[in-house]
């Protein structure tokens, strides 16, 4: 796995979850524009690991990591 490429996907994820947090606990103050930063961010995720198999067998710790690294930030 490319390091530069692992470094992106985990970046897209970390984004990607912290969205997510902050969408599921406080949708009232979130509109259109969140809903499409989740759109593209879950695009480009897709995108990588097609361009790039050799992400595919790291992917599940890829995201291990960047969930941790996504709560630290949303609750900090």
């Amino acid at each position: 796995m490319g390091n530069c490429e692992r470094r992106s996907l985990h970046n897209r994820f970390v984004r990607l979850i912290e969205h997510l947090l902050k969408w599921q606990h406080q949708s009232q103050r979130w509109g259109s524009s969140l809903a499409k930063t989740i759109m593209v961010l879950r695009r480009g995720i897709r995108r990588l690991p097609n361009e790039n198999p050799s992400l595919r067998p790291g992917l599940a710790g890829v995201v291990a990591e960047a969930y941790v690294g996504a709560v630290a930030f949303v609750i900090a």
